[in-house]
């Protein structure tokens, strides 16, 4: 014979499986692509509720616990997904801007940078065998981490700016050195066309002393 399910029961799972929905529809629109994990975990949640409902007495408990489990499985796979889309848009955003400074456009910079490091973390230790005893503080690092992104993003615009400067700048520094090797080669070529054009070769200069000594032993 079979039991009712306690209405509180039945309260927390319709709420957990409403935040499940949600956060699978999050993860899609974010992800552009369907969280299977989790969308497994909500098919696995259905099946034990549907059995909660014809189980004998006894078995009831086993199911309902199972639904509430899957339905936090869901959840969690869900922000996992999320949240390994964002680091890699992250890793994106800092390869991006490894070989300029960025602290003057984000000045806690190095804070956020941080706290990035530790949601991996977060992400390594967790048990993978159970999962669902995460979902609530996987959430807290998503939205840590989805408004670190949205910093990151809204910022491209005055690093761009950034880099076109440094590169005017560079294109300038290179121009002056330009104009300075090119201003030492004329004076290096000038000093040795004068040179050249003062030279009188050795063959002239004896032709000259000879004819010099000659006269002074012409007699008269």
């Amino acid at each position: 014979m079979t039991a009712p399910i306690p209405k509180s029961k039945l309260s927390e799972i319709s709420k957990l499986f409403g935040k499940a929905e949600d956060t699978l529809k999050l993860a899609e629109h974010l992800v552009l692509d369907l969280s299977i994990p989790a969308v497994n975990q909500l098919r696995y949640a259905g099946f034990h509720l549907t059995q909660a409902h014809v189980a004998k007495k006894d078995k009831i408990s086993y199911h309902i616990e199972s639904v509430i489990r899957h339905c936090k499985r869901a959840i969690y796979d869900s922000y996992e997904v999320s949240i390994l889309y964002l680091l890699k848009e992250i890793a994106i955003f800092r390869s991006d801007y490894n070989k300029i400074l960025i602290t003057p456009v984000i000045q806690n910079y190095s804070e956020k940078v941080n706290e990035i490091e530790e949601i991996k973390k977060h992400l390594q230790s967790v048990n993978k065998d159970h999962r669902e005893d995460h979902h609530a503080n996987i959430e807290v690092d998503y939205d840590k981490l989805l408004a670190i992104r949205n910093l990151f993003e809204i910022s491209r615009e005055e690093l761009n700016k950034s880099i076109k400067s440094e590169r005017n700048k560079f294109i300038i520094k290179a121009a002056a050195v330009l104009i300075a090797v090119l201003s030492l080669l004329f004076v290096i070529l000038k000093y040795f066309k004068d040179c050249n054009s003062n030279y009188k070769p050795d063959k002239q200069i004896n032709k000259t002393v000879k004819i010099e000594g000659t006269k002074q032993h012409t007699r008269p």
